[in-house]
């Protein structure tokens, strides 16, 4: 048998590698390359849709605040009454309206002006119109709710004349009292609905009047309900009337867990004798007053 020739075999091998290499001796066809799919076109995201700005809440919004017993403008279905807690004849006061607005105090001056963003005790009371912050049309039955606490020190009369009134001091942050300011002249009464202020509710409320040697006066009382109708008072002092500190004499009408007194004993201006009542009630119809505090007076 014929030897082989190392050589030869190592070159035939090598040979065959470097065809291998360079892709020689490949029978098969090349690989088909498909083209590339076209890459979708990006759809356009669409613009998001602003959101709407909310209307600014006016004050005639029976949602302002809900609650009752904390001022809250309630429904007549349920609550049929002026707050959970009323009692007596007075109980039926209603402020209830399609109409009624809400101010906002947000500010301890006595001040009335439409314009300067103050809501205050005075606008509320006299029913007056307000621009700013919020627009609140005049004469219109109203909740005085507070966003500020302290004395609000009244300089001359601020009586409700507007019928149809929520003085809701429980509203406020840490209490709300009324005072005698040293401009008030002639003296007269802090709060005061004698000239139809029919259907008022004042809770939680300070009325402190203060001596006035200097300045006459013929109802100094920090209270006087007179010849009105559906009165409410709840939870309110009333003290250092140099008349009385209550003058109650109304017709369905309630005064409950109050306080009346003490008195500053002088001349009332209407009598020769020294006034120390802590509360005057003429002969009325369907009044109410109960769970109250008559102190340090002489009469009552």
């Amino acid at each position: 048998m014929a030897k082989l020739n190392p050589g030869v075999l190592l070159g035939t091998a090598a040979a065959s590698l470097l065809v291998a290499a360079c892709g020689g001796g490949d029978s098969s066809a090349p690989p088909t390359t498909s083209a590339p799919s076209p890459s979708p076109s990006p759809s356009p995201s669409p613009s998001p849709s602003p959101t709407p700005t909310p209307t600014p809440s006016t004050a005639g919004a029976a949602g302002a605040f809900a609650n009752p017993d904390d001022g809250g403008i309630p429904d007549k279905a349920i609550h049929p009454i002026a707050f959970p807690t009323a009692i007596g004849y007075g109980r039926v006061t209603s402020v209830r309206s399609s109409n009624a607005v809400v101010y906002k105090i947000n500010s301890l001056e006595d001040t009335a002006d439409p314009n300067d963003g103050k809501i205050t005790y005075r606008e509320c009371a006299k029913a007056l119109p307000v621009n700013s912050p919020y627009s609140i049309p005049a004469g219109r039955p109203r909740y005085c709710v507070f966003d500020v606490s302290g004395a609000i020190t009244l300089q001359s009369e601020a009586w409700i004349t507007t019928e149809k009134i929520y003085i809701a001091g429980q509203t406020s942050p840490g209490g709300i009292e009324l005072r005698l300011g040293n401009n008030y002249n002639p003296v007269d009464s802090l709060l005061d609905t004698r000239r139809d202020g029919n259907h008022m509710i004042a809770r939680h409320i300070r009325l402190r009047f203060a001596p006035h040697p200097n300045r006459p006066s013929d109802n100094g009382d920090p209270i006087r309900l007179n010849n009105t109708r559906y009165q409410i008072v709840d939870h309110v002092s009333a003290m250092y009337g140099t008349d009385e500190s209550m003058d109650v004499t109304c017709s369905d009408c309630t005064v409950q867990w109050s306080i009346a007194g003490p008195n500053i004993c002088r001349d009332a201006g209407h009598s020769s004798a020294l006034h120390c009542k802590t509360w005057f009630t003429k002969p009325g119809n369907r009044m109410t007053i109960a769970y109250n505090l008559s102190q340090h007076g002489v009469q009552r």
